[in-house]
C-alpha cells in the first residue's frame, strides 16, 4: 500500500467507507472500515489523516475490541506535525467522547494537556473542545480540571514541578475565561454533582496552593458561583479553609524574635478572610471575629510585638469585622447559644485591648486607624447601656489619650469623624460633679448663765459671722442686767461635766415654759423681796407696781425663772432637809437658799 499513490489510497478508503455506510451496524464491512482508518492514521499523507479523523466517530462505538487502538490513533493525530491534522485530531477527540461517554474523562485529560500548545489557533480549538466536554459531562470534566489544579501528594522533580505549575495556570485561565459562563451554568444548582465536584476540588487546592493561585480560585471562581450566597454553608466552608491557612502562617510569623513581626505570610490570608466575610458576606463575620478573638492577635503583648503597619492592619481589620457584625445580627450566624453569648461578653473587653494599643502606638497620620477607633468606642458604649457592661478604669486612661491624639492632629490631617468620636468619649466618661464642702465640726454647746447666751453654732449666720437673732438676744440680756439690783448675788456659771458632754437641763412641760416666759417680764427686784421674806420665815408674794404685758419668750435668751411649784419648795424646805436636796430638785441652774442669802 505504501507504494500506491495518494489518489489511489484516497479512492480505496472512500469505497470502503461507502460500503460500510450501506451495511448494517456491527457487520464485517463496518469493522473492516474501522481497521483501515486505524492504519491510515499513520499515513504520511495529511489528506488521508484528515479523512481518518472525520470518520472515527462512526464506527468506534460498534467494536469494543478496537476501541483502544482507535483512541490511540486519534491521539497520534493530535501530535501530528501538520497543524491542520492536529486540529482535526482535537475535534475527533470530542466526536469520540460524544459517541462513547466512557471516554470523556480520559479525553478531557488529554485536551487539558494540549492547552500547553504554543499555537494560539490550536489552543482556541482545544478550549472549544473542552467546553464541549463540560456540556457532555460537567461533573467528570470539572473533576479533571480540578485534578490538574490540586498539587499531587507525591513529590515531583524540578522539571515536573515546572510543567505542573504552568499547566495549573493554563487551567485556571481557561476556567476564568472561555469556560467561566459554562462552569457557572453547570454549577448553578447547589448540591448537584458538578457543584460538589468543583467546590470540593478547589477547597482542597486552597489548602495546598500559593496565595497567587488561591486568589484566583476564591475571587474569580468560587465566589462567582450561585451557591456562595450571603451567609451560606458554602461560604462558611471557604472561610474555614482560608482561616486554616491563616492559622498555620501565624505560627510562623509570631515565632519568638527580637525584631517586630510584619505578618508577612499571614497577612494575605487575613485579608482574604476579610474579603470573604466582610466585603462579600458569603460567611457571617462573627466566625472571623471569633478567630481573631481566639488567636494570638487578641493579646496586647502580641499586638505590641508587631510593626506599626501590621498593628494598624490588625486593628483596622477587627474594626471592619465588628462593624459588619453590628450590621448583621449574630442570630444569623448559626452559632450555638453558648458561643453567641460568650462572643457578646468577650467583645467589649477586647475592644478595650485594641483601644489601648491604638492610643499607645506612635502611628503616623496615615497609619492611625481612626475609623476602627470610632467603632470600638461605639461598641463599648452600646454594651454599657444595653448590657450593663461595667466601664473598667483602664478605659478612662485610653479615652484621655485618644482625646490628646485628636487635639494633636494637624489641620491638614484632621479626623473626618472627630466630632462623633468626641461625642462617644463624653458619653463614656463619668459626669463631673462639683465637690460638696464638708460641714464644719459641731462645737459643744455651753451656756453662759450671767449673759444668757449659748455657744452653740447656728447655721444661718450673718456675713459677719454673728447671727442676727443672737445679737438681739444679747441686747435683751444686757438690758435686763441693767435693771438688776446691785445687791443681788451673781448666778453661778454652769460647769462642763468631766466626760465632755453638755450640761443637762431639766426638761419642763410646755405649761412650765409658758410660766417661765411670763415670769421673765416681772421686775428682778422681786427676787430680793422673796429672799428677805424667806429669812423671816414668811411666804413672799411678789407684786408688780403696774401690770405689764407678758413678753414672748426668746429662745436661748433672758434669765431663767423658777417654776411656781418649785419656788415654794425652795423657799419653805421641810425641816431637816438639806440645801443640796433642794438644789437637785431644781436642777443645775436653780438657786439654793444659801445663794439667796
Amino acid at each position: 500500500m505504501e507504494g500506491r499513490s495518494l489518489d489511489e489510497q484516497e479512492k480505496e478508503i472512500n469505497d470502503i467507507l461507502r460500503k460500510a455506510f450501506r451495511s448494517p451496524p456491527k457487520t464485517a464491512h463496518r469493522k473492516e472500515a474501522l481497521k483501515r482508518l486505524i492504519d491510515l492514521a499513520h499515513s504520511p499523507h495529511s489528506k488521508l489523516k484528515i479523512i481518518v479523523a472525520q470518520n472515527f466517530k462512526i464506527f468506534i462505538k460498534e467494536f469494543p475490541d478496537l476501541e483502544d487502538d482507535a483512541i490511540n490513533a486519534v491521539y497520534d493525530l493530535c501530535e501530528d506535525q501538520v497543524t491542520k491534522v492536529r486540529i482535526c485530531g482535537y475535534r475527533a477527540i470530542a466526536d469520540v467522547s460524544k459517541e462513547q461517554p466512557k471516554w470523556v474523562k480520559r479525553n478531557a485529560d488529554v485536551l487539558v494537556q494540549l492547552l500547553q500548545s504554543d499555537e494560539p489557533d490550536e489552543v482556541s480549538v482545544v478550549k472549544r473542545m473542552l467546553s464541549e466536554h463540560l456540556d457532555m459531562d460537567p461533573a467528570v470534566t470539572l473533576g479533571v480540571l480540578c485534578d490538574q489544579i490540586v498539587p499531587p501528594d507525591e513529590p515531583l522533580d524540578e522539571e515536573e514541578q515546572a510543567i505542573r505549575t504552568r499547566l495549573r495556570s493554563l487551567v485556571l485561565a481557561f476556567m476564568t475565561g472561555e469556560a467561566k459562563r459554562a462552569v457557572e451554568r453547570h454549577t448553578s444548582t447547589p448540591g448537584s454533582a458538578a457543584e460538589e465536584t468543583l467546590v470540593s476540588g478547589l477547597l482542597r487546592a486552597v489548602d495546598k496552593l500559593a496565595p497567587t493561585d488561591i486568589d484566583i480560585i476564591v475571587k474569580d471562581i468560587l465566589l462567582s458561583l450561585p451557591s456562595f450566597k450571603p451567609s451560606s454553608p458554602r461560604g462558611k466552608q471557604l472561610l474555614d479553609a482560608v482561616l486554616e491557612k491563616a492559622k498555620a502562617s501565624l505560627k510562623a510569623d509570631l515565632l519568638p524574635s527580637d525584631a517586630q513581626s510584619p505578618l508577612t505570610d499571614s497577612r494575605y490570608y487575613l485579608e482574604l478572610a476579610s474579603y470573604i466575610a466582610v466585603q462579600k458576606r458569603v460567611a457571617h463575620p462573627s466566625h472571623l471575629l471569633r478567630f481573631h478573638f481566639t488567636s494570638q492577635l487578641a493579646a496586647k503583648a502580641t499586638l505590641l510585638g508587631l510593626t506599626e503597619d501590621a498593628r494598624a492592619f490588625v486593628i483596622s481589620s477587627v474594626g471592619d469585622i465588628l462593624d459588619a457584625c453590628e450590621a448583621s445580627p449574630l442570630e444569623g450566624a448559626s452559632m450555638p447559644p453558648q458561643e453567641d453569648a460568650a462572643l457578646r461578653r468577650q467583645t467589649p473587653d477586647l475592644c478595650l485591648v485594641y483601644l489601648q494599643v491604638f492610643s499607645e502606638t506612635q502611628f503616623t497620620a496615615e497609619q492611625r486607624p481612626w475609623k476602627a477607633c470610632h467603632i470600638f468606642l461605639k461598641i463599648c458604649l452600646r454594651h454599657h447601656t444595653e448590657y450593663k457592661w461595667a466601664l473598667p478604669p483602664a478605659l478612662q486612661s485610653s479615652l484621655q489619650s485618644i482625646q490628646k491624639l485628636l487635639a494633636a492632629q494637624d489641620q491638614d490631617a484632621k479626623v473626618v469623624n472627630e466630632q462623633d468620636i468626641q461625642s462617644v468619649i463624653r458619653s463614656l466618661q463619668p459626669a463631673s460633679r462639683p465637690p460638696v464642702p464638708a460641714p464644719p465640726p459641731a462645737a459643744p454647746a455651753t451656756t453662759n448663765v450671767p449673759q444668757g447666751t449659748s455657744s452653740s453654732v447656728n447655721t444661718s449666720t450673718s456675713p459677719g459671722g454673728t447671727s442676727p437673732k443672737a445679737e438681739r438676744r444679747i441686747m435683751n440680756v444686757k438690758r435686763k442686767h441693767e435693771d438688776k439690783p446691785a445687791g443681788l448675788p451673781p448666778r453661778p456659771t454652769t460647769s462642763m461635766p468631766t466626760n465632755g458632754a453638755p450640761p443637762s437641763t431639766p426638761s419642763t412641760s410646755r405649761t412650765a415654759q409658758q410660766r417661765a416666759s411670763t415670769s421673765q417680764t416681772r421686775p428682778l427686784a422681786g427676787l430680793a423681796i422673796a429672799g428677805a421674806a424667806a429669812r423671816n420665815g414668811h411666804v413672799a408674794i411678789v407684786q408688780e407696781d403696774e401690770p405689764r404685758a407678758a413678753k414672748r419668750a426668746k429662745k436661748g435668751g433672758g434669765i431663767r425663772r423658777l417654776p411656781r411649784r418649785c419656788s415654794a419648795a425652795w423657799l419653805h424646805p421641810r425641816k431637816g432637809a438639806q440645801p443640796e436636796i433642794a438644789e437637785q430638785k431644781l436642777g443645775s441652774v436653780a438657786w439654793t437658799r444659801h445663794q439667796c442669802q
